[in-house]
């Protein structure tokens, strides 16, 4: 029998203890349940319409009074069918985005997008463009590699 999901961590930076997580699930209804049981929790509702998602979060921690927050700022959810390398960048493109504006003093300052629907067009550009390469590397690959 197939696992549900494989679950890794990726490192935001070489150095950086930050982190997000990246599940794949055997199929699209798999991570749609996921994503649901997620909703449940915080009484959210949402359109299951997505191939892959970015979910951004800050877990913040309260010992002896004091608050603490996690490394742990998000996670990508994909599944097998759609982990293609323009979906992949276009996600990662997010948590980028994210991390950046997290980590800078001034974050208003920083914020290189004003609203949701110029990210994703600037993202599925950046996924299209990725995508483009490697197509076009692999179509190529021998002149590349003699």
């Amino acid at each position: 029998m197939k696992k549900l999901s494989v679950i890794f961590k990726i490192k935001y930076a070489k150095n950086s203890q930050k982190y997000i997580k990246a599940f794949i699930f055997r199929d699209k209804e798999t991570m749609y349940k996921f994503y649901e049981l997620q909703l449940e929790k915080t009484g959210q509702k949402d359109k299951l319409n997505f191939s892959a998602m970015f979910q951004p979060f800050k877990i913040i921690s309260f010992k002896n009074k004091k608050e603490k927050e996690k490394n742990h700022m998000g996670n990508l959810l994909f599944y097998q069918g759609a982990t293609g390398s323009g979906v992949v960048s276009h996600e990662c493109g997010h948590a980028s985005l994210y991390w950046f504006c997290e980590n800078n003093p001034h974050p208003k300052e920083y914020k290189v997008i004003k609203n949701m629907e110029k990210e994703e067009e600037l993202l599925w550009t950046l996924g299209y463009l990725v995508s483009q390469f490697w197509k076009n590397y692999y179509k190529f690959q021998e002149q590349i590699e003699s």
